[in-house]
């Protein structure tokens, strides 16, 4: 990420379901909430950004050098694997902007299924799949009711449909077409 991809990604301010900010604190003293942060995001269309050095009402504040140095890439992805099913894609990178730095995480939405926590800790919950929710504010949490489950499934759905065209292959909601779609799959020794 570049200074210039960071500026845009800032450029209105504020939070949304798809960006978020944090004051500058120590990877562990925000852990639980970066990774259930990031376990919402990938469960959500297009994924999207976490910024530590920001406070919630936009203000760049930066982050203390002590706080920048606590943020490991590879350890907080072994801290993502304990918690995350299936993995999570993301990106870490330390960004410069006008003398501050900021720690900024860039995370893609899930592959192919919705991710699910799979470990217990004080902020998170085995078994749950959190999502990115517009209640009173922007806010990452377990998935609240039967609209955005079906958003989320909706987005499933997308993914099946746009990795079986990649292997040249359509499904086609009819029941006239499910015995062609099953000798394709067959035809290709899956």
């Amino acid at each position: 990420m570049t200074a210039n991809d960071f500026k845009k990604i800032i450029e209105f301010g504020k939070e949304s379901t798809s960006l978020e900010f944090k004051e500058s604190e120590t990877w562990e003293n925000l852990k639980q909430k970066i990774i259930r942060f990031i376990l919402a995001m990938t469960n959500t269309r297009e994924g999207g950004h976490l910024i530590i050095g920001i406070t919630d009402e936009g203000k760049l504040k930066g982050m203390k050098k002590e706080h920048v140095v606590t943020y490991k890439e590879e350890e907080i992805k072994d801290c993502l694997a304990e918690h995350a099913d299936p993995h999570v894609n993301f990106n870490m990178d330390i960004i410069k902007d006008d003398g501050k730095n900021f720690v900024v995480f860039t995370v893609r939405e899930f592959d192919e299924i919705p991710v699910i926590c799979k470990k217990d800790n004080r902020e998170l919950h085995k078994g749950v799949i959190y999502i990115r929710t517009i209640n009173r504010r922007p806010e990452s949490a377990s998935v609240p009711d039967s609209a955005h489950m079906r958003s989320l499934i909706e987005l499933a759905t997308d993914k099946m449909n746009e990795n079986l065209k990649v292997r040249g292959l359509e499904y086609k909601n009819s029941l006239t077409t499910t015995k062609s779609f099953q000798e394709e799959i067959d035809d290709l020794n899956i």
